[in-house]
Order: C-alpha cells, then structure tokens, then sequence
C-alpha cells in the first residue's frame, strides 16, 4: 500500500524537530567529551631562582606542590623541580681541575730545570710554562670552594646572626643588556729574524690575518620595581643541626648515605646559600614580564645584535659559610685554617688539603627565599 504525498510530509515535518534535538545533544556531548580528555593546564607559580656561581632563572612550579618539599637531587631551573629544602649529606669532590693545574706545575718546573744551561731559546720556554702554571694554579686554588669556607669561618651564634640579618635584606633583580656587532679587521704581523737568515728575503715577509671581533657599542642596567617584599627562609632544621640534631634532621631513605653521615664529625658543617625570589601572584608575575619587555624593547635595537641577563642581588650575601662549633672558637682549629690551607697549597698539596678537609666537614644547603608583590 503506497503512502500518499500528504503523510509523508506530515511525517517529515513531526520528525525534523526531534532529529535535529537529537543530533544537537550527540554533537554537545561529542564536544564535551573532547574537551574533558584535553590536558589541562596547571596552576603555576612562578619565580627566581639563582644558584651560587650562577646566574638568575625563571622557573615554574605546580601551584599545588609546596617548594620546600621537592627533592634536592635536581638543580635544573629549567625543570619543575628545585633545590629548596635543607639536606646534609656527604660528598665526594674529585678536584679535577685542583690536580691537573698541579701536575701542569710540577712538569713545567722539571722541563724548567732540565732547560737551564741548555740553549736559550727552550730555557725561554721553560720560563714561561713555570710562570704560566704558577699564576694558573695560585688562581685556582683562590677560586676554590675550600679556599671560599675558610675565609668565612663563623660559629653557630654567628651563622644565627647572619641568617636573621640577611633574612631582613630587600632583594633586587638587575637586568642587564650589551648591544654589539661583528667586525672583521686585517693584521699585518712581522716574523722575527735571527742574524742567519738576515741575508733571507722570503723570511722576512709581513702575514696578513684575518680576524672577526666584537664591537660593544651600547650597555644598559634597570632594576625591578615592586611594591612589597617578605622573607619566607626556613632555617628551623639548620638551627636543630647544628644546636647538636645530628643526623636526624637529614631528609632520605639511603641507609648507607645515613651510616656515613653518622661517622663524620659535626665540628665543622659547610652550608652553600642560594638565592629564590618568588612572585606573590599571577598579576606580579606579569608586571615583572612587563617591566622586562619595555626595558628589552628600548635598549635591544640599538645594534644588530644584543645580549641579555638578569642578576638576584642579596646584599651581604654570602655564597659559602663554614660553621665551628662552640668548643673551636670561630677561627678554626688545628689544620683547618685560612693559614694552613695556603701552607699546603704553597707546598703543592692543595689536593690533599682539600680532601682531607672534606672528610672533617658536613654539607648542608639552605635557599635564602623571598616573596614580591606588585602591589
């Protein structure tokens, strides 16, 4: 039986509506159901952080996480974890640098010593290689992260006054910038003649290099303007360590890092300060970014090309602290003085200085930390 045209536009026309109700709710619950696999974007806080020898960086951090509870084994500021908690723990420096500076030394002072009486041109030589090692290895040895803790000796009295001086301390964060260009410039350079080959025309021709230096034509500093500053440094498991808590106040399931830290003796504890502005806010973060861009925008054209950097600067901080205990007195004792490292660095044993001194000390690390708003 054929259906009339009449039906089946009334049928068209009753089950248009509900079709396309259908089709909407499908396509809404099809476009939910996409956006609720989408990843979606974490809270952040964001901050400063700048390790010592280092230079400032920003970073972010999950807003839910507490900063002071991430592991201390990651000192990237690249990545979403950072070194801010207190941790103790032994560590094994190999002094690399320390031992090849030394063995640079002694080898020039023997070529020097085997050169001399010998022709003039190799006692020369060996002149210059025993300077050049002496004032590379005396550098190094002044640079070095010993010589460092020992020109700051304090006592745990002292290292209470320090913390709660610098804890007062406002922070500043510098940018810098330096505008330059290339250039390529030719240098005539002459070779030396000895009385042989005088008579020698070829020997006497000027050489020509060609080579490329950086013209810095423009440099820039501004500082960032906030509106208030609070300190939020966490020195309470310091204070425990070293008032006698021992090993108890180390963080870590290692049982053999714990066997060790209890053998070594808690005179002397070496505690490395870093430095951590945080931004109070979303709004403090922009205005920093903002500030950022206007001070980049007004210096970065002014040659082809620039650089840029941005210090956190703590006045009277101080990178490395080495803490004596009560019964030493703050200078020291025994071996382990400003005086005696130079001793055996004078003698050629800087090495051995340094290891022995390392096996006498604790390690600790503390962040100093701040807090800005804009507002």
């Amino acid at each position: 039986m054929k259906s009339s045209p009449i039906r089946i536009t009334v049928a068209i026309l009753l089950c248009g509506p509900i079709i396309s109700t259908v089709a909407t709710r499908g396509g809404s619950l099809s476009e939910r159901r996409i956006v609720s696999i989408l990843p979606k974007e974490e809270p952040k806080v964001h901050g400063i952080f700048q390790k010592h020898g280092g230079s400032a960086e920003l970073f972010s951090l999950p807003k839910g996480s507490s900063p002071l509870s991430v592991p201390s084994d990651t000192t990237s500021t690249t990545d979403t974890q950072l070194p801010l908690h207190l941790s103790s723990r032994t560590r094994h420096i190999s002094h690399i640098v320390a031992s090849i500076f030394t063995v640079f030394l002694f080898g020039s002072l023997v070529y020097c010593w085997k050169c001399m009486g010998s022709d003039h041109d190799r006692s020369n030589v060996g002149l210059i290689l025993s300077f050049m090692s002496v004032v590379a290895y005396f550098m190094e040895a002044a640079t070095s992260s010993t010589a460092r803790y020992l020109r700051n000796p304090l006592t745990p009295d002292d290292v209470d006054e320090y913390l709660d001086s610098i804890k007062a301390v406002i922070p500043r964060v510098i940018w810098d910038i330096e505008c330059f260009h290339y250039e390529t410039v030719q240098r005539v350079e002459y070779p030396s003649s000895s009385n042989d080959d005088k008579d020698n025309n070829d020997q006497n021709v000027p050489e020509v290099r060609t080579e490329t230096e950086t013209i810095v034509t423009h440099r820039a500093s501004a500082e960032y303007s906030f509106a208030r500053c609070k300190d939020e440094t966490d020195t309470r498991s310091l204070s425990r360590m070293l008032t006698g808590g021992g090993t108890d106040n180390i963080k870590g399931d290692d049982s053999s890092t714990q066997a060790q830290l209890s053998s070594i003796p808690k005179q002397f504890t070496k505690i490395t300060l870093d430095k951590l502005l945080f931004f109070a806010n979303d709004a403090t973060y922009c205005d920093y970014m903002e500030q950022e861009s206007r001070f980049r925008q007004l210096h970065q054209h002014r040659d082809l090309h620039h650089s840029f950097s941005s210090r956190l600067v703590m006045d009277g901080y101080l990178p490395k602290i080495l803490v004596v205990n009560h019964s030493l007195g703050g200078a020291g004792t025994g071996l382990i003085k400003n005086l005696w490292y130079w001793i055996f660095t004078c003698l050629g044993l800087t090495v051995p200085y340094r290891i022995w001194f390392s096996q006498h000390c604790s390690n600790t690390e503390v962040t100093i930390t701040k807090e800005v708003s804009s507002r």
